[in-house]
């Protein structure tokens, strides 16, 4: 029997965040820049909580519990919903289940995409966030051309046709995702299987300014209890007396401190379990009902002493297993139906790849930033995130999570 030409999908994220500077004015979590959210643009926003959610849970059940986590949630969706104009059947069924569409029509997915990504670049050349798609052909290979001008149109991909066969092909592919993230992730491929016809790859780049950043000076070395019991010594940054935005359950111990970056659209949220619960317990039972109590329950917090460990994750993550077991396993069998995109029968997805990087500093050079947190009562407000934490990067007046991750070692 012939073999069918695989389809691969490449997903790629990388976080860069700068931990200085900005001004001394904290910025409400619920700040609303600009026109309000179209209906498309809050539906998709929360799809793309609930799937990063489900995902993220997904993999930490697979990966050793003691191990840290990072990806982008809005990276690993973008490839994906770009498939999905040309999925039909029971293949587009099961990846918008998996995606977490809901009713949203495929005008609506893409409409809310395309609307979601300006809103993100909203500061023209100052802004924080950079975000890039682009579709690799091979040349024995034609989509079908309604799917590319889908992707012209409303995720301004960058399409090009390579001859997968001629070994220069491989730096081509390379050489556009090491220019999109600013050189941190110089190869995304090894290699270009015979079998693959066509690459969709994603990259989200962001690089921000605390509002106010920590004081090199203060970072002392204090230990870090790991999930086994024992613990390990960490560069731990501190704030002291600062005015952050804050939020505790007294249900369940959980506290949460967002930190803003200083144009004031982006913050990172971290959050701590109660002591009696460890980080795995606090994602296993995250829903996107949960975060959004949480950070809707954000106040702000005067005199409040703040300890984050400083560390750096970089993660390579296959994703096919994860989306398999979350509904999507027909797309990567020879059942499925991308006739959308190509003849029926000719393609299916091979692997989905994600690629992460992130710092988190005093001085931000190259910072990505997250750490967890915990209160004290001692004379003074205290988020000491010496345990293992979730995080994530968010914008604020869409409620997207962008980037999530937990830390269990930052050493």
């Amino acid at each position: 029997m012939r073999q069918a030409p695989t389809f691969l999908f490449l997903v790629v994220g990388f976080l860069s965040l700068s931990c200085s500077g900005g001004s001394d004015d904290p910025v409400s979590p619920s700040v609303q820049a600009g026109r309000p959210l179209s209906a498309s643009e809050r539906a998709l926003t929360e799809s793309h909580t609930a799937f990063g959610i489900k995902l993220l849970q997904e993999i930490n059940q697979q990966a050793s519990h003691g191990d840290n986590l990072f990806l982008s949630p809005f990276s690993c969706s973008t490839p994906l919903l770009m498939a999905y104009n040309g999925a039909d059947g029971e293949t587009k069924t099961a990846m918008g289940r998996t995606l977490e569409l809901g009713e949203l029509t495929i005008e609506e997915v893409n409409e809310g995409y395309r609307d979601l990504v300006a809103r993100f670049i909203g500061f023209g050349s100052q802004a924080p966030i950079e975000i890039a798609t682009s579709i690799w052909i091979d040349a024995r290979t034609q989509p079908a051309e309604a799917f590319l001008e889908v992707g012209r149109t409303y995720y301004d991909t960058h399409i090009a046709s390579l001859d997968f066969l001629n070994p220069k092909a491989l730096g081509t592919i390379n050489s556009w995702v090491d220019e999109e993230t600013h050189g941190r992730i110089p190869a995304i491929l090894d290699e270009i299987p015979g079998n693959s016809r066509l690459y969709l790859i994603d990259t989200i780049w962001f690089k921000g300014q605390w509002v106010k950043e920590f004081d090199p000076e203060l970072t002392v070395e204090q230990d870090f209890h790991l999930l086994d019991g024992t613990h390990v010594p960490c560069e731990m940054m501190v704030m002291e007396e600062s005015e952050q935005w804050y939020a505790w359950d007294t249900a369940s111990g959980t506290m949460v401190l967002d930190l803003p970056y200083s144009l004031g659209d982006y913050s990172m949220a971290i959050v701590l379990p109660d002591p009696s619960e460890n980080v795995n317990d606090l994602i296993e039972r995250l829903t996107p009902e949960l975060w959004d109590d949480l950070i809707s329950s954000l106040w702000l917090l005067d005199g409040i002493d703040v300890y984050i460990p400083r560390f750096r994750l970089e993660s390579d993550l296959l994703l096919n297993e994860p989306l398999e077991a979350m509904g999507m396993g027909i797309a990567f069998s020879a059942e499925a139906d991308f006739s959308g995109m190509m003849p029926p029968g000719a393609i299916w997805i091979s692997r989905v790849i994600h690629s992460t990087f992130v710092e988190v500093s005093e001085e931000g050079t190259e910072a990505v930033g997250a750490s967890g947190a915990e209160v004290g009562w001692e004379g003074s407000w205290v988020f000491r995130a010496d345990r293992p934490f979730l995080f994530a990067i968010r914008h604020r007046p869409s409620g997207a999570v962008l980037f999530m991750g937990k830390v269990a070692d930052p050493t």
